[in-house]
């Protein structure tokens, strides 16, 4: 088709080529995770006519048309539609956003975990995570069988006044929520807020532990409203 769009750079290293599901978000697309037309092997020639730019949530980054949302200045990049910052800083250690080293922590009593410096935190806890990337207890971090592990105690798989979620380590589930209700993880229960911030874009949710830093939670390793499966919605 002259004048078309068909090239294979769709997904981390073209992985999402060729998996037999059309990703570029175009006519009779099963998703639209790609640019349009990036995912010719699976999708066909596309015809940019057909293309719709849009730029919802981003200030940087591709349009999904080949034209783009912004640039960002100076040694910022763009991550997922948005200019971060590629500096590293203070108390910052790994592999940042941008693919930078940040070093090791100085203080061999921290962990690097999640490109910070933290300190490992068992105190009254018997199993979960130590907020440092490592468990508490002494079966890293599980409980024995039939128990399950809430605020860092092992406790009987039962529900109690519990109705959603499921405790860490217990193989049922106390109930699940009606949209637009979310359930609360720590409370166990379902909670309709609907203008709250509500979702699960922290890297450790579903976890049974409300990592966001909010009221009730364990550790502050994500932002606020970002660990809503554990959280519940702020």
């Amino acid at each position: 088709m002259s004048g078309s769009l068909c090239n294979d750079e769709c997904g981390p290293d073209n992985a999402w080529v060729g998996d037999g599901e059309c990703d570029d978000g175009g006519p009779d697309s099963d998703t639209s995770v790609c640019d349009f037309g990036s995912d010719c092997t699976d999708c066909g020639a596309r015809n940019p006519a057909d293309c719709v730019p849009s730029c919802e949530g981003s200030t940087c980054g591709s349009d999904g048309c080949g034209g783009t949302c912004g640039t960002c200045s100076g040694t910022d990049m763009c991550i997922d539609g948005s200019c971060e910052s590629c500096e590293c800083p203070t108390g910052a250690c790994g592999m940042n956003a941008c693919g930078m080293d940040c070093g090791a922590c100085a203080d061999t009593s921290t962990m690097c975990y999640r490109s910070a410096c933290r300190t490992p935190d068992c105190a009254g806890r018997v199993c979960g995570r130590d907020g440092a990337g490592g468990n508490c207890g002494t079966m890293d971090g599980a409980c024995p069988d039939g128990q399950g592990c809430l605020d860092g105690m092992c406790v009987a798989c039962e529900c109690g006044t519990r109705t959603c979620g499921t405790l860490r380590g217990c193989p049922d589930s106390c109930g699940t929520c009606t949209d637009p209700a979310v359930c609360d993880g720590v409370t166990g229960a379902c909670v309709t807020t609907p203008d709250a911030s509500c979702n699960n874009t922290c890297g450790t949710y579903g976890d049974n532990e409300c990592d966001d830093g909010g009221p009730g939670s364990h550790f502050s390793l994500c932002d606020l409203g970002t660990d809503c499966a554990d959280c519940g919605p702020r």
